[in-house]
C-alpha cells in the first residue's frame, strides 16, 4: 500500500521539510497545497521544494488551494481574484454575493485554467489534485443564481430557475462541477499529458451528502480527463467518526463509482496513534492500494518516532 503525505505548511517552511525522512520511512508521495495568495509570490520556493522531493525519490502533486475561493473550502483560503472580479462571484438565494467564483462564468474559467497552466509549467510535478470545488451550501442557503447558472438552466430544461434546490438544479450543479473538472484537467495535461488528475470530493454519500455539487461520485469519476478519486475518512466535519469506518467506505465504493475508477483513500487522523496503526493495517490487509495521510502541523527538522513507525509499518505490509 503506497502512501501520501498532505501538507498545508506555508511555502516559506518547506525547507524543513524532511523530505528524506519521508522517502526512507516509507513515503511514496507529498501533496502540497499551493494557496493561490502565496504561489504568486514563492512560485520559486515550490519549484525547489519538487526537486528536492523528486531527489529524495518522492512522487509531488500539487493541490490548488483558493483559485477563486472554489478549492479548499475547509483551509478558508482567501482570493485575490474574487477580491478584485466581484461580478464573477456566485450569488445566493437573497441576491448576495459569495466569496467564491462561479464554475460557469467564463472570465472566471478563463483565468483560472491560464493560472493553472502556469502552475504547471512553473513546477515540475507529478499531478493535480482537485480538492472539494464545489458550489456554496450552508444550511439550505445555496448558489448560483448568478446570469450564467440561469441561463443555463433556461437553456437545458426551460423557463426559470426555481427558488427551491430541486432534482434538476442539483443535477446541473453536479454536471457544472463535472464540467469543471473536465476543463481544468485537460488545461494541466496541455502543458504535460503525463501529469495525473486527482480529484477530492467533500462528502461520503453515506454520511448525507451536502448538494455543493461534487456529491454525484459516479459522474465525477467518468470524467474522462480524470485519473481517480480521493475520498476522505471521517467525511467533512465528522470528527467523531471513528476511524475504523475508513474500511467500511472502501467496501462501500464500488456501489458509487465507475467500474475501474482508481480511487485512494485521505485518513484525517493523529498519525502516532493506536487506533491509526490499527486501521492502516485492516486497509493494507483489504488491497487498499494507496492511501494520503493528512498533516495538520508543519513537518519540520524531523519526524516523530510515532509517524515513522507507522509509516514503516505501512511498507512493510505493502
Amino acid at each position: 500500500m503506497r502512501v501520501g503525505v498532505m501538507l498545508s505548511q506555508s511555502l516559506v517552511s518547506l525547507d524543513h521539510v524532511p523530505l528524506q525522512a519521508l522517502a526512507d520511512a516509507g513515503v511514496w508521495a507529498v501533496l502540497l497545497r499551493c494557496f493561490e495568495d502565496e504561489i504568486r509570490w514563492r512560485a520559486p520556493s515550490a519549484e525547489a521544494f519538487a526537486r528536492s522531493a523528486a531527489a529524495a525519490g518522492l512522487r509531488v502533486f500539487l493541490v490548488p488551494a483558493g483559485y477563486g475561493g472554489l478549492f479548499s473550502p475547509e483551509q478558508h483560503p482567501t482570493s485575490l481574484f474574487v477580491q478584485a472580479h466581484p461580478a464573477t462571484r456566485q450569488v445566493d438565494l437573497r441576491g448576495r454575493r459569495i466569496a467564491r467564483a462561479c464554475p460557469n462564468n467564463p472570465a472566471y474559467i478563463e483565468w483560472l485554467t491560464s493560472s493553472l497552466r502556469t502552475l504547471a509549467w512553473l513546477i515540475d510535478a507529478d499531478g493535480f489534485v482537485w480538492e472539494e470545488p464545489g458550489f456554496y451550501y450552508n444550511r439550505g442557503l445555496w448558489t448560483c443564481r448568478c446570469p450564467y447558472c440561469q441561463g443555463r438552466y433556461a437553456s437545458q430544461f426551460g423557463g426559470t430557475m426555481p427558488a427551491e434546490l430541486s432534482p434538476q438544479l442539483a443535477g446541473l450543479r453536479q454536471r457544472s462541477i463535472a464540467d469543471l473538472v473536465a476543463i481544468i484537467s485537460g488545461a494541466v495535461k496541455g502543458v504535460d499529458s503525463r501529469l495525473a488528475c486527482l480529484l477530492m470530493p467533500t462528502p461520503a454519500p453515506q454520511s448525507g451528502a451536502i448538494p455543493n455539487g461534487n456529491e454525484n461520485w459516479r459522474q465525477l469519476s467518468a470524467v474522462e480527463e480524470l485519473d481517480g478519486l480521493i475520498v476522505s475518512w471521517p467525511p467533512g466535519t465528522a470528527t467523531d467518526e471513528p476511524l475504523s469506518g475508513a474500511l467500511s467506505l472502501w467496501e462501500d465504493l464500488p456501489a458509487w463509482v465507475e467500474h475501474g475508477t482508481l480511487m485512494l483513500l485521505r485518513l484525517l487522523c493523529n498519525l502516532g496513534s493506536e487506533e491509526a496503526a490499527l486501521t492502516l493495517r485492516h486497509l493494507a490487509a483489504a488491497d487498499v492500494p494507496a492511501i494520503v495521510l493528512e498533516c495538520p502541523e508543519p513537518l519540520t527538522a524531523d519526524l516523530p518516532r510515532g509517524v515513522k513507525a507507522l509509516l514503516r509499518m505501512v511498507a512493510e505490509t505493502a
